[in-house]
Parts: C-alpha cells; structure tokens; sequence
C-alpha cells in the first residue's frame, strides 16, 4: 500500500470516525432536551441537568464537527465524552441506587437508547483517543 493510499484511508476513517461522534453525540442531546419538561415537573433538579447534558451534548457536537481534525474538535468530543459519561452514570444509578429524591424503578426505552448511544459514543471516542495519543 503506498503512502497515499494511506493518508486516504487515514483521512476516511477520520471523517467516520467524525460523523460517528457527532451523530451519537447529537441525538443523545436530543433525547435529553425532548425529556426537560417532564423531568423538570417530575424533579426540578434532574430536568436542568438534562437541559445542561443536552445543550452541552448539542454544542460540542456543532463544534466537533466543524473543526474536525483540529485540536479544538478533540477538546470538543472530550467535552462530549464527560458529559456523555455522567449521563450514563446517572442514568443507571437514577434506577439502581437512586439519587436524592428521585428512584424510578422503571427502564423506559428513551433511558436504554441513550444508555447504549452513551456507551457507543465512549467506545468509538475512546479507540479514537488511543490512536491520537499513541
């Protein structure tokens, strides 16, 4: 393989890899910011850390994507990755544990697609992170 067949590969998986983040990222954002209200009425708390998550999750998304490549879009999808991380965390532990004040015993389906979008964005983040690093 010659050194430019190299850099296009490279340069392609770089822009999945991209497209990956920003589209896990996205739509966790999302389902975070269709589910304020309700949490916002059910548990004020929990409604503004969805809120934050959300538009956290949004605007890292925006800026990864549009500074691909750069320093500023790896600092983005570590950004999106600790939010990302909380949301997971919270989001278990809102079933199992509780937290204060708030213990829904039920697993709805919103909560299991973004816990499964939460954990696909770390891994495909992760891999990413490794490679940059080493």
């Amino acid at each position: 393989m010659t050194h430019v067949d190299q850099s296009t590969r490279a340069a392609s998986s770089s822009t999945t890899r991209t497209r990956l983040l920003a589209g896990l990222a996205g739509v966790v954002g999302l389902i975070h910011l269709v589910l304020v209200p309700e949490y916002l009425e059910e548990k004020p708390y929990v409604g503004w850390l969805f809120l934050i998550g959300g538009l956290t999750l949004v605007a890292t998304t925006v800026l990864g994507y549009r500074s691909a490549g750069s320093s500023r879009a790896s600092l983005a999808w570590a950004a999106a990755a600790a939010v990302a991380t909380g949301m997971f965390v919270g989001g278990i532990a809102s079933r199992t544990t509780g937290l204060p004040g708030f213990h829904p015993h039920d697993w709805e389906i919103s909560l299991v697609i973004s816990l499964v979008l939460e954990a696909a964005y770390l891994l495909v983040w992760g891999s990413g992170a490794r490679r940059e690093l080493a």
